[in-house]
């Protein structure tokens, strides 16, 4: 991983992308007052560097499926990881702090599904010592992550 190291137009480049990802390199140089090969190579750079990507998926905003947040403690979290990875429910994972090192973000149409798979995948399993899990009810802002349909 890159260590962050952005300066001031780099910001101002992503926040624009970011506000509109189909933003042109021109309307962005007339912006920062650079010339277009200088946007393109600082878009090339922030891209190489993986501070800017392209996401296509699923906006969770306004979608009709449950997200679903679950938050356990694991002795071993890329077992885990590795067994639930192609789930069509899973979406990510993160390491943690706290009395939880784990925390996965599941979704689908039926609420019921996903809280099957974790009644009887994840409940059921020796090296999960604690689990709990919340329903998110809302998404205030754009949430877009790939999904497997």
């Amino acid at each position: 991983m890159s260590t962050l190291k952005l300066n001031s137009e780099d910001k101002i480049i992503i926040s624009l992308l970011q506000d509109n990802p189909h933003m042109t390199y021109t309307k962005i140089a007339q912006i920062i007052k650079k010339s277009q090969p200088s946007v393109g190579n600082k878009i090339d750079n922030l891209r190489k560097k993986g501070f800017l990507n392209k996401v296509y998926g699923f906006n969770f905003k306004n979608s009709n499926f449950h997200l679903v947040k679950v938050e356990l403690y694991t002795t071993n979290i890329q077992e885990i990881l590795d067994e639930i990875k192609d789930s069509k429910y899973f979406l990510n994972a993160f390491t943690t702090t706290g009395a939880f090192n784990l925390l996965l973000l599941f979704c689908s149409r039926e609420l019921k599904k996903v809280e099957k798979f974790i009644n009887e995948f994840l409940r059921k399993r020796e090296d999960v010592i604690r689990l709990r899990y919340n329903i998110i009810t809302k998404v205030f802002n754009d949430l877009v992550l790939p999904i497997n349909f």
